[in-house]
This record gives C-alpha cells, structure tokens and sequence, in this order.
C-alpha cells in the first residue's frame, strides 16, 4: 500500500511538472511574437515607435475655421480607411485649406522625414504619369505638400496646405478634372536614423478632392 501511495505521488508530481513545462512554453512562445519573431526564427514587422494622426481645417469666404470632415471611421491607416477630403470651392471665393499632422509623443516630429506618393485609388498601386496624379504636390490648385523646414511663422514638415503667400484655391477649381472621385496619396514618415525613433516606417493614406 505504501508503494503504491508512493507512486501515485511521484506520478502527481511529474504530471505537474509537465503542466508546468507546458505553461513555460507557451508563455515563451506568446512572448517571443510580441518581441517580433514568430516561434521559428522569422522576424515579424515592427511597430513604429510613433504615431501619427492627421486634422484638419478650411476657411471658405470670410468664415472661421471649420474642421474638415475625414469620413466617418477612417484613420488613414490603409488605403480602405484613408482619410478622405472634399472639398468645394463653388460657394466662395477664398478657400483657404490646411491639413496637419500630429505626432505621439509630440518630440518625434523633428526626428522625421515626409515623403508623399500619388497612388490609384483602387489599386493602392504608385501612379507617375498620369492626369490624376494632381501634380503629386497639389500645384494645379495652389496646394502643397510641406516635405522640408521652412522659416519659422509657416506650417511645419508633413502638412497639405494652400500656398504660402497665395493662399486660395481659385473658385471653380475642379481636382479631378472629372469633378468625380477623389485622387489618394500615400504619406511616407520615416524616422530619422540614429534618433531615439529610428525604427519601422509609418503610412498614412488620404483621399483628396477639390470640386468647383
């Protein structure tokens, strides 16, 4: 009887023991995935070690500034939830138009660059020549896309913006020339090297469209 007491122990105590070694295994493996490798060497893609959000305003005649509806859900994260801008100057004769970026924590905007590509709408593939390509950096409309410092008092690195100095969108612009859908663009952040955000890439998706 006693050996038998004896062995029903020994055999309690190892099956704990594997239930343990098991929970040990699986927490190495759960932890490794969320470090960026999968269990069996391949590394995942890392997270920026930002984020980055974008808002936006208009002024249309003499009105103030009224935020810009981006379209309900999208967070410009893909090309499905790009934020999507329309915009109509029909109605008014000074359209002013800016569209910023706002970073977490507000100190990795000057370890950035910005870079923005014409994209199709549908495809997400990059366009070069193409009549929707909105010059890539808006000029048919006296808007820009801000890719370097500038002198203090002017909008910051990564914004869309109407033209320094001219500041409207003439009346009656149409951007698409169709006046139908919206032209999209991808914006590229990409830590600066040797910063203390130096890491993965960030994108950011929009969908822009001026009618008249």
């Amino acid at each position: 009887k006693n050996q038998k007491k004896v062995s029903k122990k020994l055999l309690k105590s190892v099956s704990i023991l594997c239930i343990f070694a098991m929970a040990v295994l699986l927490l190495n493996a759960c932890g490794n995935l969320a470090g960026g490798n999968t269990g069996n060497g391949e590394t995942l893609p890392s997270r920026p070690k930002f984020a980055v959000s974008y808002t936006g305003t208009f002024i249309l005649g003499m009105t103030s500034p009224v935020p810009i509806d981006l379209g309900s859900g999208n967070d410009g994260s893909s090309l499905a939830k790009a934020y999507t801008i329309t915009l109509n100057t029909a109605s008014g004769s000074i359209f002013v138009f800016e569209f910023k970026p706002t970073f977490k924590p507000a100190a990795a905007e000057t370890d950035a660059t910005f870079a923005i590509q014409a994209i199709h709408p549908i495809t997400g593939a990059d366009l070069t020549d193409s009549v929707d390509v909105f010059d890539t950096k808006f000029s048919s409309a006296n808007v820009v896309f801000q890719t370097t410092a500038v002198s203090s008092g002017l909008p910051r690195i990564g914004w869309i913006h109407t033209t320094p100095g001219a500041g409207i969108i003439a009346q009656n612009t149409k951007v698409p020339a169709s006046n139908a859908g919206h032209l999209a663009y991808k914006i590229t952040i990409t830590p600066k090297p040797g910063s203390a955000y130096d890491g993965p890439k960030a994108f950011v998706f929009v969908k822009i469209a001026i009618r008249g």
